[in-house]
């Protein structure tokens, strides 16, 4: 019986070898796959982060067009300012000069013509 014995406890000895080295194995496949997939992970973060990257860079590029965009819109409504002024006063000029040119007309007009050959 004693045989018989020592033979079970060897057989629940190596039953239980089976079960650590089954758990063993199980363990190991399970930190592979665990590192597979921290490995996709932190790669797809890391695509995640360059497309951030890369979207904040272009928003950055549009601010900036767009404040260069204003400050050009400002000068240009400054320029067009300038020039709406010098237009003014071209046509006060162009006033002044019409009326000058109506006095002289009406003053030409109200000298009397010699007649040269008499």
């Amino acid at each position: 019986m004693a045989i018989q014995h020592d033979k079970d406890i060897d057989m629940i000895q190596q039953e239980h070898e089976e079960e650590v080295r089954a758990l063993k194995q199980s363990n190991y496949m399970l930190q592979k796959k665990l590192q597979e997939a921290d490995l996709k992970w932190n790669h797809y973060i890391s695509e995640q982060v360059q497309q951030i990257k890369g979207a904040a860079q272009q928003a950055s590029n549009s601010d900036q067009l767009l404040q260069d965009l204003f400050i050009e819109n400002q000068q240009l409504q400054q320029e067009k300012a300038k020039i709406s002024v010098a237009l003014q006063n071209m046509k006060q000029e162009k006033q002044a000069y019409m009326k000058i040119i109506t006095e002289l007309a009406y003053i030409s007009c109200q000298i009397p013509f010699k007649n040269v050959n008499r």
